[in-house]
């Protein structure tokens, strides 16, 4: 997986092969897969993330 940072215009919306998607922080991590968990769970070390 990769992660990108950037600033944001405008409404994000689903389309193509992506049906959904939410904004999440690191309280939400256990509601996501394995990986993200890992992920988020290093954005924090680094704290990039809250």
């Amino acid at each position: 997986m990769l992660c990108y940072f950037s600033e944001l215009e405008g409404t994000p919306i689903a389309s193509s092969e992506i049906h959904s998607f939410e904004y999440i922080n690191y309280a939400d991590r256990f509601r996501t897969s394995a990986v993200d968990i890992l992920i988020l769970e290093r954005l924090k070390e680094l704290e990039l993330i809250d």
